[in-house]
């Protein structure tokens, strides 16, 4: 996933700000888990006098972080951290939540309901706090000639 990171930004040209990044219970973890690792690399160079950049979001269903931060420069990285709390194959492990909140600056934690127990978000109530989410945290491109239609604004 690193290299994946690094061929991004260095060939394509792509801010890490615009990367985010989206899991499903181990691809959760597998994001959340190169965020911190890519955050501590980046805490390397900034070292190096080259500044700390980090990705731009991350949203991780059932996908619980796996290692504890010892950091004490805590990823700025938002998070969305998504999960069923009444059913056991969905549930986060107890204590998922203030490891989250050691390692990352912004955590957001959305309950799905358990109808079904299924484990990806399934309607478009539950889709919809994603989307806002996303819609807070992806960036906008100002080219010439495009405008942004905002509603309730005068």
């Amino acid at each position: 996933m690193l290299k994946v990171l690094e061929h991004l930004k260095d060939d394509c040209a792509w801010p890490a700000s615009r990367i985010h990044l989206f899991g499903f219970g181990q691809g959760g973890s597998v994001a959340l888990e190169t965020a911190v690792k890519y955050w501590r690399d980046q805490l390397l160079l900034d070292k190096e006098n080259v500044p700390a950049t980090s990705l731009g979001s991350i949203v991780t269903v059932s996908g619980p972080l796996l290692s504890f931060s010892t950091s004490s420069v805590v990823n700025p990285t938002p998070v969305l951290v998504i999960h069923r709390p009444k059913s056991e194959d969905f549930s986060l492990p107890t204590g998922a939540l203030p490891a989250f909140k050691k390692a990352f600056a912004l955590v957001r934690q959305m309950k799905l309901g358990s109808k079904g127990n299924e484990g990806m978000p399934m309607s478009k109530e539950e889709w919809q706090p994603i989307m806002e989410f996303w819609s807070e945290k992806l960036g906008r491109r100002q080219m010439e000639g495009l405008y942004e239609v905002m509603t309730g604004q005068t």
